[in-house]
């Protein structure tokens, strides 16, 4: 699985490069401008791109990769919890919040890898929720 990085911050760029190249199958390719990230995808469309939503461009250059490609995944990286609106109004894969944890890294790496065994896990974990609550009120 080839996944795109573009991020501003250089400490943030190295801990996804490591999560995602230590993440079965997987390999990061990293970049520090849109434009760069834009002439990758142009070159080679990967699995997935996570982008930082925190760069002036950010929905511009979403277009301009769904314009490549209207089923890439895009997953939405910010400091700002209010950019996490974003990921429903374009319609992105997911969202990570700086500062970045390893496990929600790596969730978003299962969605990306696997979209419909992450769901169905979600849903599990959802019933199982609910089963305990039921359960616990008889």
């Amino acid at each position: 699985m080839l996944i795109y990085v573009m991020d501003c911050e250089y400490e943030v760029i190295k801990q996804l490069e490591t999560a995602i190249n230590e993440y079965p199958k997987s390999r990061a390719q990293c970049f520090t401008t849109l434009q760069k990230l834009i002439d990758a995808v142009r070159a080679r469309v990967p699995d997935a791109v996570i982008l930082d939503g925190d760069v002036t461009s950010c929905a511009a250059a979403v277009n301009i990769i769904r314009s490549i490609n209207p089923g890439m995944k895009i997953i939405l990286t910010s400091a700002d919890e209010q950019k996490s609106i974003a990921v429903f109004e374009m319609n992105l894969t997911g969202f990570l919040l700086k500062p970045l944890r390893r496990e929600k890294i790596e969730e978003q790496l299962r969605t990306v890898k696997h979209p419909l065994l992450a769901k169905v896990i979600q849903a599990i974990g959802k019933g199982t929720t609910n089963e305990r609550t039921t359960t616990n009120a008889r």
